[in-house]
């Protein structure tokens, strides 16, 4: 069976990869948004996670409007079999993503769904570390933060007392893993700067060694 992860260096993309393990591909997909990806701002990060974790990389640039077109048709031109994705509770995320598959021809895995936030959050630091690249800016104490098993609880107080969810599953953040316990990697990375753009921030971060 041929696989693909929907990859974007963030936590849940991360540790999906580590519950399912054997993908052929990540694939990195660039969306013409009216706000700047967290994701995308730091793309040769993506890279080089995936870089460091082995894995052939497929990076797409969609074209606006016809995003989900395209998709499909990469998809079937790598003839996949099955689409692994992170999903953990957004209905919306979900619908689509069997939509995609559906058209594709594939079966549609998604390890996370369901998970408790909370119970996938303390699940996630046991394997990596990450850093926040994206934040709402009601948010702003955690924009460059890192995460792991020894400070997690304090993002999870936060998360219950600004009443957002943990992982940040509706967009309240976002997330770029730097350390990945079993396999030994551990990318040195710094923010750099902030950068706002109206109601969110996102964190440019800095290259601190050479990739090859």
């Amino acid at each position: 069976m041929k696989k693909i992860l929907m990859f974007t260096g963030g936590k849940e993309s991360v540790y999906a990869y580590l519950m399912e393990r054997t993908i052929d591909y990540f694939l990195i997909l660039l969306y013409d948004f009216p706000r700047p990806s967290p994701h995308l701002i730091n793309l040769e990060h993506i890279i080089r996670l995936g870089y460091s974790i082995d894995n052939p990389i497929i990076i797409k640039k969609l074209p606006k409007e016809k995003e989900f077109e395209n998709t499909v048709k990469l998809l079937k031109s790598l003839d996949i079999d099955a689409i692994v994705a992170g999903d953990q509770g957004v209905e919306e995320h979900l619908k689509y993503m069997e939509r995609l598959a559906e058209e594709t021809g594939a079966v549609l895995i998604e390890p996370l769904w369901g998970i408790d936030p909370e119970e996938l959050l303390y699940k996630e630091v046991e394997e990596i570390s990450y850093i926040v690249i994206g934040a709402k800016k009601e948010l702003s104490d955690i924009i460059c933060k890192r995460i792991t098993k020894e400070n997690v609880s304090e993002l999870l107080s936060l998360s219950k007392e600004k009443k957002f969810n943990p992982i940040g599953e509706l967009g309240e953040y976002h997330t770029y893993v730097y350390n990945i316990k079993r396999f030994k990697i551990n990318i040195k990375t710094r923010c750099l700067r902030k950068l706002s753009f109206k109601d969110y921030l996102i964190a440019k971060l800095s290259i601190e060694d050479n990739l090859f």
